[in-house]
């Protein structure tokens, strides 16, 4: 099935191909599949930006939940944009930490 083009899928889709490899290495474990859950911020220019989450996967069509273009999605995929591209430190930490609690906040499923 085809996804949106976000790094998030990509990264979400090499955990569980990282797992298989290791259930295959040690034979410990149950190999899982990618459940096609994920999110996708969608950049409107303007400073602005939205936000869908959901299952990409479900049958018969993607079960999937759109929030309204607002500058606050904007800073969040800044702030993920800059979270990804930090090297392991104190500020990346902390930058994983605000993008959970907003997460939460928001009720979104951003997982970092």
């Amino acid at each position: 099935m085809l996804l949106p083009k976000a790094g998030v899928f990509a990264h979400a889709q090499a955990e569980v191909i990282a797992h298989r490899i290791a259930v295959e290495i040690t034979g410990a474990g149950t190999p899982s599949d990618f459940p096609g859950l994920g999110y996708c911020m969608l950049e409107a220019g303007e400073s602005l930006a939205g936000f869908a989450f959901g299952n990409f996967f479900a049958e018969p069509s993607p079960q999937i939940q759109l929030r309204q273009i607002g500058l606050m999605w904007h800073w969040g995929k800044v702030l993920l944009e800059q979270w990804w591209l930090a090297p392991y430190s104190m500020k990346r930490e902390a930058l994983r930490l605000v993008l959970a609690i907003g997460g939460k906040a928001l009720r979104i499923p951003v997982v970092v």
